[in-house]
């Protein structure tokens, strides 16, 4: 399988629907009729186009979308001397996507939804006949460069934990919520469906139960225990009534809050703290990249976040050349440290 690793779209050429189609599509225009209807490029975008409105109800901005994906194609194509969809081969279109790939030219994500447009294309004209096979068939996707989860620094952690005042008894909750979630880097659907069950004070660690109801012991700091702790002896009981059942956290009517609820709460502390744009997951993501940072080993972290594949970690690991200079003078025999 071959892998091609954001600019506005070229006008396509002024003729055919591909030049009059409008935005808001109301006519239906014929298909272009006999044997040769697919031995030119303009004919085959025609029909191509007829097809995505006609039978498969496409918007007129879609359409007009596809008609210029495949015309910018078709410029590249036509400089390169061909002039027709079945002179196309694999080559060809391998060569266009390396192309589009150079510097200066589109993103990953533009890139991607160009080879859409190609493939499908190709397969409406491998499925009429018009060409043996796709030239297209077996090309992937661009990857797409996976953006850093957004993480406050320790200061601002700090700043956000320390927000609700534990000397309420809501407040005291919201505290124990803040502490818990950062320091056993929960999921909001995690936090909120603790019970009391999960929770060892003792040993001062959750069993969380994740995506698929899988299983993870993660360790809890001793601030996060203590408020933890003290939530559960002295705040939970005033909350607690009879439908309330083993939930660790309870809202005022005694019943676990929900997810929307701590969203807004976390805002909203967060923009109190002066921290603007904050989310639960941050506070998640805050949690794995400080472990990271401070020499954290990657498959623990995994295990920690309950990460099925450690590819899902890995985003997490954003050393810089100081850190990896640390660990290669400690741990290389021929560091010279």
């Amino acid at each position: 399988m071959e892998r091609f690793d954001d600019e506005k779209s070229r006008k396509f050429p002024a003729s055919g629907l591909a030049a009059s189609l409008p935005a808001d599509v109301s006519a239906e225009p014929s298909p272009p009729a006999g044997p040769d209807r697919a031995e030119a490029f303009e004919s085959a975008l025609d029909f191509f186009l007829s097809h995505l409105q006609v039978e498969r109800a496409f918007s007129g901005h879609s359409i007009l979308a596809y008609g210029a994906d495949l015309a910018d194609l078709f410029g590249f194509l036509t400089a390169a001397g061909l002039s027709s969809p079945r002179q196309i081969g694999r080559n060809h279109i391998r060569d266009y996507f390396f192309h589009l790939a150079r510097p200066g030219g589109l993103g990953p994500r533009s890139r991607a939804r160009r080879l859409s447009a190609v493939k499908s294309f190709f397969a409406f004209l491998e499925q009429e006949g018009l060409v043996e096979s796709s030239p297209a068939h077996g090309l992937q996707s661009p990857r797409r460069p996976r953006a850093l989860p957004k993480a406050l620094d320790r200061e601002d952690v700090l700043k956000l934990l320390s927000s609700p005042q534990p000397d309420t008894l809501l407040g005291l909750r919201n505290r124990a919520m803040f502490e818990t979630i950062y320091a056993a880097g929960l999921r909001v659907s995690e936090l909120l469906a603790l019970t009391l069950s999960q929770v060892n004070l003792q040993d001062s660690f959750l069993i969380v139960r994740g995506k698929g109801d899988k299983e993870r012991l993660v360790p809890l700091g001793r601030d996060a225990a203590g408020f933890l702790e003290k939530w559960l002896k002295e705040g939970r009981p005033q909350l607690q009534r009879a439908g309330s059942g083993s939930f660790v956290f309870l809202s005022r009517r005694g019943v676990p809050p929900t997810r929307q609820w701590f969203w807004k709460l976390v805002a909203d502390q967060a923009r109190a703290a002066g921290l603007p744009d904050v989310s639960p997951h941050v506070l998640r993501h805050s949690f794995a990249t400080h472990l990271v940072e401070g020499g954290a080993d990657l498959r623990a972290v995994q295990m920690m976040l309950g990460h099925a594949s450690l590819d899902t970690t890995e985003i997490y690991l954003k050393v810089d050349g100081g850190r990896l200079k640390k660990v290669h003078d400690a741990f290389h025999p021929r560091s010279g440290a």
